[in-house]
């Protein structure tokens, strides 16, 4: 799964570094808040555990059909 969410000033998506199974082993490895920089804009900011989303890699989507 690819783990991303959107820049609060910019709107631009932002992809986290890393990738995890469920929110609660996101949680318990970097806390309900994650501080991220834009790429885009370079705006730095916190954003809670909530706001991140996923989606399947195309890889994944290749092997499963």
């Amino acid at each position: 799964m690819i783990l991303y969410t959107y820049c609060n000033s910019c709107k631009n998506s932002i992809k986290l570094a890393f990738s995890e199974f469920s929110r609660a082993d996101i949680a318990l490895k970097k806390g309900n808040f994650i501080e991220l920089k834009c790429n885009k804009c370079y705006h730095k900011d916190n954003y809670h555990l909530n706001c991140i989303m996923a989606k399947k890699k195309a890889l994944l989507q290749l092997l499963l059909v």
